[in-house]
């Protein structure tokens, strides 16, 4: 994207600039990142998209809503780049583990970017019953889709 001068030259003089704004547009692509502060959990989605559209949080297939569990944020650090934060509060066990996805879409395409939290259910020595909560395991997937489409504005 920017601003570019295009020069014709014909060799007899007759010759002629234009100045044009060429904008590059694509869906969106997504990379994963997961950060655990004692129980709480945080996701991260760092999106590059143009132009930005919307994007959400699933659980399993459901749509995240803010409440005292989950408290999703959305930073817009450029006009191409947005960072999608989950905050997980109090991790309790199974049913806070399963499938996070991050889902971006704009009128060029989507991606999704998922994050699995399973439950490791053996014990181990001196952790009791709270083997499972304090033996989950993160592991994050990047999914990489890019078409990239040109417009370009003549001045």
């Amino acid at each position: 994207s920017g601003v570019y001068k295009c020069t014709a030259y014909n060799g007899e003089g007759m010759n002629d600039t234009r100045t044009m704004l060429v904008d590059v547009q694509y869906a969106p692509t997504i990379s994963t990142n997961v950060q655990v502060k004692g129980l709480d959990v945080q996701l991260e989605c760092m999106v590059e998209w143009n132009p930005q559209g919307e994007n959400i949080w699933t659980k399993d297939g459901e749509v995240i809503v803010q409440n005292w569990k989950y408290e999703p944020k959305i930073i817009n650090d450029t006009s191409s780049q947005t960072t999608m934060i989950l905050f997980i509060n109090q991790i309790e066990g199974p049913t806070d583990f399963g499938q996070y996805s991050c889902i971006a879409r704009n009128k060029y395409g989507n991606a999704i970017g998922n994050i699995t939290m399973p439950v490791s259910t053996e014990s181990s020595p001196g952790k009791g019953k709270n083997s499972a909560k304090e033996n989950g395991v993160c592991k994050s997937l990047t999914l990489v889709l890019m078409t990239i489409f040109l417009s370009v504005y003549e001045f």
